[in-house]
């Protein structure tokens, strides 16, 4: 008896034969795209693209009443890392972060906050945070974050000193142009892995090897990511430099009153020491209360008793003397 066999078609229509060796061959070209990163991190450094930053939103006091932040942040336009402006020719490589500090001294902080972002926008900059407390404008401090190009941030230190006085400075400033273009390698490797992968998916015919290697681009995508997210931050860092500023109340200077020689004066503080010694001798004599009291109880008693004694005893020499007469 014959029985008639129909070969199985898979989805593809292609002989079971055929299907395995193209999966086969999938995976031996997934091992094969391991192998050609490690080559492919010798490429030459891809452009570095800037991203642009995000405008802030306006901070605000809600204790301060009329007190407020706003500045619209600086448009930072896509630059490459080798364009990003940073002055004069350096030492050092082309990408600078910058971070700085100031602290100023105002006679209102409430005043200096409010020209505070004025003098931030004319220099391109942004207020990035803020915190604020002028309830008392003998304790009134303020602290804002600003986002400013690093070439004017000199030119911004220095307006701050027409809010007040500058009483001390703190800047660090980091060479990052090593780590841009690392990362530019990396993610130039990163990006002809992926690209592979997604040229082996289009290939693909086999499930199994579709979902390997759908999860291999996945794996790789997400790396691709990482290290597109790196390369802006550092970027950011290196468009707008980073400056804290910290406004406090000059501080209260308390003169002494000069004192007088005048009669009227001395007559004053003499009265003023002898009601202060009449207060002190009262006090003693209301602390000491208790005890002369007692005291005079215990003289007392001991009087009477003295008293007692000595009428016994002239009544004894009495009878003595009356007795003696007989």
């Amino acid at each position: 008896m014959e029985t008639d066999v129909t070969p199985s078609t898979c989805p593809s229509t292609k002989p079971a034969h055929r299907i395995g060796v193209t999966a086969a061959l999938a995976v031996a070209a997934l091992a094969l795209i391991g192998t050609g990163c490690a080559s492919d991190s010798k490429s030459s450094a891809t452009t570095v693209a800037g991203a642009s930053t995000a405008n802030a939103p306006a901070a605000s006091v809600p204790s301060g009443g009329d007190v407020s932040l706003s500045a619209s942040a600086a448009d930072a336009s896509s630059t490459q890392a080798g364009d990003v402006a940073l002055g004069d020719a350096t030492p050092f490589g082309t990408a600078l972060a910058i971070t700085a500090a100031v602290t100023v001294q105002v006679a209102d902080v409430r005043s200096a906050v409010n020209d505070l972002p004025a003098l931030v926008g004319a220099r391109g900059g942004a207020i990035f945070d803020s915190a604020i407390s002028v309830g008392d404008p003998a304790s009134a401090t303020a602290t804002v974050t600003v986002k400013v190009p690093p070439a004017d941030l000199e030119g911004l230190i220095a307006g701050l000193g027409g809010l007040g006085e500058l009483t001390g400075r703190i800047q660090h400033t980091e060479d990052v142009s090593e780590q841009l273009t690392d990362t530019a390698n990396r993610i130039a490797t990163a990006q002809k892995s992926v690209d592979r992968v997604r040229a082996l998916l289009d290939t693909a015919v086999d499930l199994d090897a579709v979902v390997k290697i759908e999860s291999e681009l996945t794996v790789r995508e997400t790396a691709l990511e990482q290290l597109l997210a790196t390369q802006r931050n550092v970027t950011d860092r290196v468009q707008l430099a980073t400056l804290t500023i910290t406004i406090t109340p000059n501080p209260v200077v308390h003169h002494t009153a000069s004192r007088s020689t005048s009669v009227g004066s001395a007559f004053g503080t003499g009265w003023r020491g002898f009601v202060r010694a009449v207060h002190g001798v009262a006090v003693a004599l209301a602390l000491l209360t208790p005890v002369i009291v007692l005291a005079g109880v215990g003289a007392l008693g001991a009087l009477v008793v003295r008293r007692i004694r000595r009428g016994r005893r002239v009544v004894a020499h009495a009878g003595a003397g009356q007795a003696s007469g007989e």
